[in-house]
């Protein structure tokens, strides 16, 4: 399992590294994602392409840049993206076949390409995408994805067995992750419940959520308010023990939790309707 850390402080990206993380992901998307997520418990993040020059002269993990969905800056962005040095560019947002060609024909093999993949249409569309030599991961965005689909709450996505569906399409072609965790055994869904279904569904990268490592920005809120080596050393433990039998004992678990959640979530706004 890949664990990536989002930000844009070098020194919080060089203590992530030595606690463990082995991806950093610097995200510069911004066009249309307020308008899109207003209503959900999202991250607005406001990092540069220029930040991935700061993180490369201060550690040595592998680095995300997420830029925006496709528009008529994207070849520049990807340009950027690439002379800054991120071992990987992120393009939110697609929707099919024809955009993975789009960016490919920006890219011309200097930069591995990893799709973000958060629209019904991209999930209808995925024996196509992953048919296109060039995409060397992909990643399913649940926030928006639920959004999409008109779900109560994101990890729907996670307990309705989707994420599984398109491991079936994928086949091992490529490498893939999906969604956010939380430390083992906290938050409303623990990181250990979640995990059952990365396991089962052949996932093999996870974002590390705001609530992992509590808000954190700054190296001075990072070392005060978390034990990140503990944390992710202790994740990375659990993920190593996991098997068909006990994921599969979690996964129960996991959908009986997000099914009360959504149930409560529901009622609440039902509430604010009447």
């Amino acid at each position: 399992m890949k664990l990536i850390l989002i930000t844009n402080n070098p020194k919080v990206a060089s203590y992530a590294t030595e606690c463990g993380v082995g991806r950093i992901m610097v995200d510069t998307e911004t066009l249309g994602k307020k308008a899109r997520q207003f209503n959900v418990n999202a991250v607005f993040n406001s990092h540069s392409i220029n930040d991935v020059m700061d993180i490369k002269d201060t550690c040595d993990a592998e680095i995300i840049c997420r830029i925006n969905p496709i528009n008529s800056h994207t070849g520049l962005e990807i340009e950027r993206v690439i002379d800054a040095g991120a071992d990987y560019l992120m393009v939110p947002m697609i929707k099919d076949e024809i955009d993975i060609k789009t960016i490919l024909s920006f890219t011309n093999d200097n930069i591995k390409f990893i799709p973000l993949l958060e629209t019904s249409s991209s999930i209808i569309r995925l024996k196509e995408i992953v048919s296109i030599d060039g995409v060397s991961e992909l990643y399913f965005g649940l926030n928006d994805l639920s959004i999409d689909m008109k779900l109560t709450f994101l990890h729907e996505v996670t307990s309705s067995r989707l994420m599984r569906f398109c491991s079936d399409i994928i086949c091992e072609k490529v490498p893939f992750g999906f969604g956010g965790v939380a430390k083992l055994g906290k938050g409303h869904i623990p990181a250990d419940l979640i995990l059952s279904e990365h396991f089962l569904a052949k996932s093999s990268r996870v974002i590390l959520g705001r609530a992992f490592h509590s808000n954190s920005i700054t190296i001075n809120d990072f070392k005060n308010n978390t034990n990140l080596k503990n944390d992710v050393n202790n994740l990375l433990s659990f993920w190593d023990s996991l098997n068909d039998e006990n994921a599969t004992a979690l996964n129960v678990k996991l959908c009986s939790s997000i099914t009360k959640l959504r149930n409560e979530l529901a009622i609440q706004n039902l509430k604010k309707d009447i």
